[in-house]
């Protein structure tokens, strides 16, 4: 198992998307999982015998692997979309970082240096205004990866603590992102619960569609909005297709539950581990940042104009 350590954080959060999974299945499928393993994977049964586990084995990691894999990568998206207006996202968290860490008088940093790759000097006092001007600090991210990039080249064994932040980042925005699928599909299951046998004419059954409704509405828009401004295979909307998915199976779900208390518990307990998820991965990214600009500030740079 020593060729999984490179993949650990992956697997880790493929492994975190086992109960949305499982409220999937529980929610569409209730009877599709039996005692007998045999009709759970009836494929299995063509294997000879002793070849069986392991090959359950490898299929359990490669799932957990792809999982974890699509996760990570569309987490990183949705947690820099737009659509969360003003709550913190990546990029308005690394913003803030920087102009924490080069404005003001008792910063330890005293200037910040620019490659002479860079075609244009990015205007650094823009940066400093107490107005926000997006089109003025658009250089962070560029300047951030270039800083990132000069670290990870001095060698593996002096970022140590870099790739530690980072394996840290990207374990909990994927446990965050899967707090969150899960609390979508709580949410959706608990309205589904309380239609349970009302008539179709009554409002409150209608209205219990509305949150699904809502994220499906939302999501198109956002998408429509995506490809309004800009045409990019670059930046796939996937932050607002999992937005669309997951109103989409909140308007085709029926309720199969027999314990009425188990998607409003599901629900609050999904709360509780997303906003902790979210909040170990915004500290997590505030200290990522730090390290990366104080790291890269104590490298010599060659090359560099001020």
């Amino acid at each position: 198992m020593d060729s999984l350590k490179f993949a650990f954080d992956t697997l880790i959060v493929g492994t975190l998307a086992l109960p949305w999974l499982a409220i999937l299945v529980r929610m569409f499928a209730p009877g599709l999982f039996t005692d007998e393993a045999s009709k759970n994977f009836p494929l299995l049964t063509a294997l000879p015998e002793h070849t069986r586990e392991a090959v359950a084995s490898a299929l359990i990691v490669a799932m957990g692997y792809l999982l974890g894999s699509a996760i990570s990568r569309a987490s990183s998206d949705f947690f820099d979309d737009e659509f969360w207006i003003n709550l913190p996202r990546e990029s308005t968290i690394r913003r803030s970082v920087y102009r924490d860490e080069y404005c003001g008088t008792k910063v330890a940093i005293a200037e910040i240096r620019f490659p002479v790759e860079m075609r244009q000097k990015p205007d650094v006092k823009a940066l400093c205004w107490e107005t926000y001007d997006k089109d003025r600090t658009d250089f962070i991210p560029e300047y951030f990866r270039f800083q990132e990039g000069k670290l990870l080249l001095a060698g593996g064994d002096k970022n140590a603590r870099l790739k530690e932040f980072h394996d840290q980042i990207v374990v909990l925005r994927g446990a965050a992102m899967n707090g969150i699928i899960l609390l979508f599909l709580c949410t959706f299951g608990f309205c589904a619960e309380l239609r349970r046998g009302l008539p179709w004419r009554n409002p409150w059954r209608a209205l219990s569609y509305a949150p699904a409704a809502e994220a499906v509405f939302y999501g198109c828009w956002s998408i429509w909005k995506h490809f309004a401004r800009v045409v990019s295979y670059s930046d796939p909307p996937l932050a607002e297709l999992v937005l669309v998915l997951d109103g989409t199976v909140g308007l085709l779900v029926s309720s199969h539950e027999q314990n009425s208390r188990f998607y409003r518990n599901a629900v609050w307990l999904s709360l509780v581990f997303s906003v902790i998820a979210y909040g170990g991965w915004w500290w997590t990214e505030v200290i990522y940042d730090q390290q990366v600009i104080h790291s890269f500030h104590s490298l010599p740079l060659a090359g560099a104009v001020p």
